[in-house]
């Protein structure tokens, strides 16, 4: 049985342009009548998820800051700080290939005041909580987490940003335009979470999207990864353990069609083809699509609870 059901936000979740789906208040409503905790696992610090979830944040999970805060509605569960040297090293790197640098800590998140223009647009785009200073190593405050920002793409400065810090700290792209550094991950703060609850990976449910999803889709029984991730995460011969792992996929088809879904129970006996299942025109078949489609699943109430590991189009 599902007791918990975590989920990247962006690219997973969110439609474009950062929206929670239509319908999104159902299924959660769904999910609390049935036992189950929501947890949104993201990059973003705790006070952002807060807000972005506000009608219901007490009665869900937050891995914040890929596993360096975690919460149960207002109950910090655990806490993973980098060491202060380490972290101040790091943003003089990022600052020497010209990255915007968000500093994340306990209480908020902190920026230069020289880097006003970026300041602004995590205030009014992401709308995080921010301080301003004109120097990291005057913030009085734990350092949970770095991120490095580059408009369009912050590959080209990757594989740099990986040999002079992998070794210290976790370093993992973020979307696009962002790079993470932090001594957690995803899948430690849903570890976290789950420990405290009493729930084992056989009762949690896990969606996303992206590299720093990989370890929270290793720590759950039922892992589920979307069809526009990038081939590295679920090819086996680059990665075996999710590729072997994350074996749900979301149909890479954009348009709006019939699919039949083969069904498969959690408890691992297989149920067949399931009945056709439609979505609407006014919905893009997209990863959201896909990800309700699937909660909906896990989540009907009937003697046993379903999850897609397969997708066919209707003969």
């Amino acid at each position: 049985m599902i007791r918990l059901i975590a989920t990247d936000l962006d690219g997973t979740l969110l439609e474009k342009g950062g929206a929670l789906p239509e319908g999104f208040y159902d299924v959660a409503e769904d999910l609390k009548k049935l036992g189950i905790l929501l947890v949104a696992a993201s990059g973003r610090q705790y006070d952002n998820l807060r807000r972005k979830f506000q009608p219901i944040a007490r009665e869900m999970g937050f891995v914040c800051e890929n596993g360096g805060l975690n919460a149960v509605g207002r109950e910090i569960v655990s806490i993973h700080p980098m060491d202060r040297a380490a972290a101040l090293g790091i943003t003089q790197t990022l600052q020497g290939l010209g990255l915007s640098i968000l500093l994340s800590g306990v209480r908020c998140c902190y920026t230069l005041a020289s880097d006003r223009p970026f300041c602004d647009s995590m205030v009014y785009t992401l709308r995080n909580t921010m301080t301003i200073v004109d120097d990291f190593s005057q913030i009085d405050d734990d350092f949970i987490k770095l991120a490095a920002y580059h408009p369009g793409t912050i590959d080209p400065f990757m594989d740099k940003l990986q040999s002079k810090w992998g070794s210290a700290v976790n370093v993992a792209r973020s979307g696009e335009e962002w790079c993470d550094f932090n001594l957690s991950n995803k899948g430690m703060g849903l570890k976290d979470l789950m420990r405290t609850l009493n729930i084992s990976p056989a009762e949690a449910a896990a969606f996303g999207d992206n590299y720093n999803d990989e370890s929270m889709l290793a720590e759950v029984g039922h892992p589920f990864l979307m069809a526009k991730a990038d081939a590295g995460l679920w090819k086996p011969g680059i990665r075996p353990r999710i590729g072997r792992m994350a074996h749900h996929h979301s149909p890479r088809r954009r348009t709006a069609g019939r699919y039949r879904i083969k069904l498969v129970l959690i408890n691992g006996s297989r149920s067949g083809w399931g009945r056709p299942f439609f979505f609407p025109s006014s919905i893009s078949f997209s990863i959201h699509a896909i990800f309700w489609a699937s909660v909906r699943m896990i989540c009907r109430p009937s003697s046993s609870f379903r999850t897609s590991s397969g997708f066919a189009p209707c003969t």
